[in-house]
């Protein structure tokens, strides 16, 4: 298939985006390079970073616009990331503290350098900064190291080790807590000597002052210490590269939601929703397995979010259960969202919670009015689940220590994650993300009861299997049972997943059971969520990435179902590709007439046409045969089929995806190559180019709109020198690759599907060029936006080019036979096929070879096409020669760019010795305008329209 295609990728610029935590370290590092080289060295430590900008502002030196926008830039994305522990907790720690305070720290950087901001102009797009506002660096930077706490403080205490007040001497120290001279505090200083009698070590402070200090005074700044605060200043901690993924992942699907809502009101197509979800499913892929790749331990949605919310309690475990940190996160992960394997749902009353929150209300139920209304005794099952996972991790561990860690644990996922909305009397906040009604986290528990080895959905199927409605809860049906949150969507998921497992599974195979690979459909970009169902089945988990493409699945049913719209959908798929067979059948039958013939062209485009065949009769049949066809259970059979309808055809996302490789891969990409075959299209734009020029055209809707703004002027293919007002001759010559030395031709320019279709640019080739990515710290709304603009304007998109394609094959043809041209068209044949015999024969030179172009049958396809078109360009373009209004251009009636044409005694030929058209002549470019017109709307839209 790839062989048959042949094509040659575009180029085009990587598809992936920055995440937020890529954007933050690429802003701060180029903030923080720029300050080392203007005040060395570069600084590692909060406290080193304001005093360089300090230093740098009181030396006078400017502060590119670029720069400070790097440092508004790293302050945002800080304060997201802080807006994210706050919102949820219900009481700060010293973690939120110390983050707060460093975005304080910041903010005195940009306050400082606000007044030397080069670029005065684009300076006020920063925020305003008073004259009076003058931050006190030091009290800052006191407040931010007086919490690099410990993030296990809360562990018992362990008994000091002794130190030898020898061993400090020589070592840098930080002064802290001087009453008398608090101008020091924060300076750094060198111990010189310990006086034993005082009990006090001399210290060489600033600029060389001496100060005897107390061991209470001094603090040992250490190289770990530095690497610490220097991973934390340029966000290389576990816990912000988590909070930052979450925060993006939250923005992808809200952007899902936002485009299905979208399509829901009419605001946007189908194709176009879908292409937006594609987008942010990928690019949510790609930045959880950048992370997973660099920290394998966040390899779910669950110890994702440990890591970003939880970490302090994370490392309390670690200290209080001496084990090491991996077996602290999965302690903490058990506890909070159930251990893998779980197969029941977590609930409370009617409401489904994290796992967590139901420990937490079957320990404190009693008399606890968040949890009043929580129906029947704690729970001791899941209780003593939860205590055996502790002791599986931690086996020397006492029993003391398992109520301590389980009562912990379970108390700050109240308080720190699960953000109950305890003024509405609820468990939880029905709009949150994690847990509200359309919450991830619910989400991903019940992908790992499907992934669990008791059900063991998510593997690669051998046969149907997949569970009766009602299984898993309510069963959804649009027009009885609506969805209005993904909830709603249990059942569905359970049986529409397992569907579409198997589906993925049972793509196109060849006769050895490979799966078939066919790389101009651009299904990795199309259709992404088959991938991600592959990589699923193989790991036989419920992925991050999984998690992140069911969360965008169900969103699309729940903002599309009710009004019949998911119904509708199925009808719309159906019809798509059941028109896409009848076309590809008729064009496999056009273009197998040349092939047979001799044209090599067209013999190339037959085997793309089989190929594109072949995947549109498989992917129809799958459309409309039911998956279980047992006649020993054939109560299975509707069962099967409403679940094949649910998962491929009432599915919103699922069903777009289909139509995008169908009409983007398969219509236009694919399609592409088929266009041109025989300089259809070209002859065809040239003409109708040149009689709009001369005032003999008509407009024709598909020519003019359509086609002319597809093939504008930038297109080398059709216009190698651009579209032209006169010396139509010489812009065609050039189109057939003929250059201003008549002896060679170059190489002809392919008509590329990105240089067509805007929408097929950046959905399928995933081709962001020319945006303005790197300029902003949240890229994706860029994207979408050009996404959804490409398809707003983008006329090519539901188009068959094959069938377009072959539907004006016959228009030389029929024009030749229309402007009464046969006798000038059998005497161009004469000079073809006498030319082509003349070259072959010299090739061929003592070998008796046969010249090329004619036999005993008459001439090849490919000359006789040639012969045809000749004469077409060369009757109609030469008399539009004639009536061209602009008389300004030097004529020239051949591909010579350098020359001017002569006439028969050697001497130039302007325009002004062309005789105008008689009025014979005229009739005849008329007639040609006519015909032309009459033709291209004979041809009915539903022939190569898809969708």
């Amino acid at each position: 298939a790839k062989q048959a295609c042949g094509r040659t990728p575009a180029r085009r610029m990587a598809s992936g985006i920055a995440g937020r935590c890529d954007a933050y370290k690429r802003s701060t590092n180029t903030f923080v390079e720029w300050i080392g080289q203007k005040v060395p060295p570069k600084p590692r430590t909060v406290r080193a970073l304001l005093t360089a900008v300090e230093s740098l502002c009181a030396n006078g030196y400017g502060v590119p616009i670029k720069i400070a926008r790097q440092l508004r830039n790293a302050i945002e994305l800080r304060k997201e990331v802080h807006c994210l522990y706050k919102q949820r907790a219900t009481a700060s720690n010293p973690g939120d503290e110390r983050h707060a305070h460093f975005i304080e720290a910041l903010e005195a950087a940009e306050c400082l350098i606000a007044r030397a901001v080069q670029d005065t102009d684009a300076a006020s797009a920063l925020p305003a900064v008073a004259a009076t506002d003058e931050p006190d660096i030091l009290a800052i930077c006191n407040r931010f190291e007086g919490l690099a706490v410990d993030e296990a403080a809360d562990a018992p205490a362990a008994e000091p080790a002794a130190v030898d007040p020898i061993a400090l001497v020589g070592a840098t120290v930080v002064v802290v807590g001087l009453v008398s001279r608090p101008e020091l505090n924060g300076q750094s200083g060198v111990v010189v000597s310990y006086v034993a009698e005082k009990g006090r070590y001399a210290v060489a402070v600033g600029g060389g002052e001496m100060m005897r200090l107390k061991p209470d005074n001094m603090r040992v700044e250490t190289s770990m210490q530095t690497a610490e605060e220097e991973k934390y200043m340029m966000g290389e901690t576990l816990q912000f590269e988590a909070s930052c993924l979450l925060i993006d992942l939250k923005g992808v699907l809200d952007e899902v939601d936002c485009a299905w809502s979208e399509y829901a009101l009419g605001r946007c197509s189908l194709l176009a929703a879908t292409a937006a979800t594609n987008a942010c499913v990928r690019h949510g892929e790609r930045l959880a397995s950048e992370v997973v790749l660099k920290t394998p331990l966040l390899h779910s949605i669950e110890h994702l979010v440990c890591a970003a919310h939880l970490m302090q309690v994370i490392d309390w475990t670690q200290s209080y259960l001496g084990v090491p940190f991996d077996v602290a996160l999965h302690v903490v992960s058990d506890i909070t969202h159930g251990a893998e394997g779980n197969t029941v749902l977590p609930t409370l009353g009617d409401d489904r919670v994290i796992h967590g929150v139901q420990l937490y209300a079957h320990l404190h139920l009693a008399g606890n009015e968040l949890f009043a209304s929580a129906d029947g005794r704690p729970d001791g099952v899941e209780l003593s689940k939860a205590r055996e996972r502790i002791r599986h991790h931690a086996p020397a561990c006492t029993d003391e220590q398992v109520e301590t860690v389980l009562t912990k644990v379970t108390d700050e996922v109240v308080h720190r994650l699960a953000r109950p909305n305890a003024h509405a009397g609820e468990y939880q906040d029905p709009d949150d993300f994690y847990v509200g009604n359309n919450g991830l986290l619910l989400t991903a528990s019940f992908l790992r009861v499907l992934a669990s080895p008791e059900l063991n959905i998510v593997r690669r199927p051998k046969v149907w299997s997949a569970p009766k409605d009602g299984f898993f809860g309510a069963a959804w049906h649009e027009e009885r049972n609506p969805a209005a949150c993904t909830n709603d969507l249990t059942d569905y998921l359970g049986g529409a997943l397992t569907a579409l497992l198997y589906f993925a599974h049972h793509d196109m195979r060849d006769k050895s059971g490979k799966n078939i690979q066919i790389p101009d459909l651009k299904q990795a970009t199309l259709m992404p969520l088959w991938q991600v169902l592959q990589t699923a089945m193989d790991k036989q988990a419920a992925t991050l990435p999984l998690v992140i493409a069911t969360q965008a699945l169900l969103l699309s049913v729940v903002r599309v179902n009710g009004k019949s719209r998911c119904k509708r959908l199925q009808i719309t798929v159906r019809a798509a590709f059941s028109r896409a067979l009848e076309q590809l059948r008729a064009d496999l039958a056009a273009f197998s007439r040349g092939a047979e013939m001799g044209c090599p062209n067209q013999q190339n485009v037959k085997r793309n046409i089989e190929v594109i065949l072949s995947w549109t009769e498989f992917a129809d049949s799958r459309l409309n045969k039911a998956p279980w066809a047992d006649q020993s259970s054939p109560e299975l059979i509707p069962l099967s089929a409403r679940q094949r309808d649910i998962s491929l055809l009432q599915n919103p996302w699922v069903a777009g995806q289909q139509l995008l490789v169908l009409s983007l891969g398969a219509g236009i990409g694919i399609g592409s190559t088929a266009l041109d075959t025989v300089g259809q299209v070209s002859v065809l734009l040239h003409l109708q180019n040149a009689l709009r020029v001369v005032g003999a055209a008509l407009p024709v809707p598909l020519v003019d709109e359509t086609l002319m703004s597809a093939l504008a002027a930038e297109n080398k293919a059709i216009w190698f020198t651009g579209v032209p007002s006169s010396n139509f001759l010489k812009a065609w010559y050039h189109r057939m690759g003929m250059s201003s030395s008549v002896r060679t031709n170059r190489n002809l320019v392919r008509i590329e599907p990105v240089e067509l279709s805007a929408a097929y640019k950046v959905a399928a080739e995933a081709d962001l060029s020319g945006l303005p990515l790197s300029e902003s710290v949240n890229p994706l709304p860029i994207v979408l936006a050009a996404i959804r603009a490409a398809f707003e304007a983008d006329m090519l998109v539901g188009f068959n080019l094959t069938a377009l394609g072959a539907k004006l094959l016959e228009l030389p043809d029929r024009l030749i036979d229309a402007l009464g041209l046969q006798a000038e068209l059998q005497q161009e044949l004469a000079h073809v096929i006498y030319d082509v015999a003349q070259n072959s024969g010299r090739r061929a030179g003592k070998r008796g070879g046969k010249g090329r172009g004619s036999g005993a049958s008459g001439p090849d396809e490919k000359t006789r096409r040639a012969a045809v078109l000749k004469t077409l360009t060369g009757t109609l373009l030469g008399l539009c020669e004639r009536d061209v209004p602009d008389k300004s251009e030097p004529l020239h009636l051949g591909p010579d760019s350098k020359k001017q044409t002569r006439n028969t005694v050697g001497e130039f030929c302007g325009r002004g010795d062309l005789a105008p058209c008689s009025p014979i002549e005229r009739g005849v470019l008329d007639h040609a305008g006519v015909a032309l017109k009459q033709y291209i709307e004979s041809i009915p839209s539903p022939s190569y329209r898809i969708v």
